[in-house]
């Protein structure tokens, strides 16, 4: 847990929900080829449920905000 209490895993939600919305909403107003972006977090949660590893979360960890300050 950081500083402010969220978790990777919580941000990591975040980022997919948002990515999933967007491309929704894309797909609705602009363009139906936006609905395959939405494939994306599918394939994410995927490789995280088989193989344990989320490459979200790998990326969030390095984000300046989730840095371990006593490293």
């Amino acid at each position: 847990m950081n500083e402010n209490g969220v978790t990777i895993a919580r941000q990591s939600h975040l980022v997919g929900g948002l990515f999933c919305l967007s491309a929704v909403l894309l797909g609705h107003f602009v363009d139906p080829v936006y609905f395959y972006i939405a494939a994306a977090p599918a394939f994410g949660l995927l490789l995280d449920a088989v193989t344990g590893v989320c490459l979200m979360s790998i990326f969030l960890k390095m984000a300046p905000w989730n840095r371990n300050k006593s490293i």
